[in-house]
């Protein structure tokens, strides 16, 4: 992400977290290091808790197989 950023700076960036990021803590911790402005939720979060990472996170959010995206 780091090179991304460095080398293509107008490009926006999205991350992947699905399997390891739960809630807005682990999101803030992932955003903080790649500067990315999304992300992936994780396939077992309910819309409630992907509600609660965008209110405490800002960041936009990308689903394809979770609660939240049925």
């Amino acid at each position: 992400m780091a090179y991304a950023r460095g080398h293509h700076p107008q490009l926006r960036l999205h991350l992947s977290v699905q399997g390891s990021a739960t809630n807005y803590e682990a999101i803030n911790f992932y955003r903080e290091r790649s500067a990315s402005s999304a992300w992936c939720c994780a396939a077992v979060l309910s819309l409630a808790q992907v509600e609660n990472v965008i209110e405490n996170t800002g960041a936009r959010s990308s689903c394809s197989a979770s609660a939240a995206c049925a």
